[in-house]
């Protein structure tokens, strides 16, 4: 098997519908290509192929599973470099009943607007991670993939 470009979509955030979900990974591609091409940019290449696509995997777990994997991947893949990042969305739009604003800290939340007694309004929210496995970790990364129990997204 040939090195694979992992992404971790959060399933965790009830807003996160499929829309939302797709533009996040589109970051995650996005910012690997980009990361490549300002550090490594005899590298896009090789990884990439003639054909400029390579395989992608689309994982989705909790919060505290990204969290797990993160650690695991820094314990137990050895590579140099290593690929992985986060995608903090900054503006990511959410909405909740006003009964609620009296009860929350609102400081880091952009305007708010208030309509038919929803709230709605922006906040910067951890959505996804990625990581670029080379081709001899692919399997070791499988197996911490199953360890802390992601899957495959819907």
């Amino acid at each position: 098997m040939s090195s694979v470009f992992y992404i971790i979509m959060r399933n965790d955030l009830d807003s996160l519908n499929p829309g939302k979900a797709m533009a996040q990974a589109c970051h995650a591609g996005t910012q690997f290509v980009s990361y490549l091409h300002q550090k490594f940019p005899k590298k896009i290449d090789e990884y990439f192929g003639y054909d400029g696509i390579m395989t992608t995997i689309v994982l989705e777990g909790n919060r505290e599973q990204m969290t797990a994997l993160h650690n695991l991947y820094l314990e137990n893949i050895k590579q140099d470099p290593y690929y992985s990042d986060e995608i903090i969305d900054e503006t990511y739009p959410f909405s909740f009943s006003a009964e609620l604003l009296p009860h929350m800290n609102t400081e880091k939340f952009s305007e708010i607007t208030i309509k038919d007694n929803t709230v709605y309004t922006t906040r910067e929210e951890l959505t996804c991670s990625w990581y670029f496995i080379k081709e001899e970790n692919v399997e070791k990364f499988k197996e911490l993939t199953k360890k802390v129990k992601l899957e495959l997204a819907k």
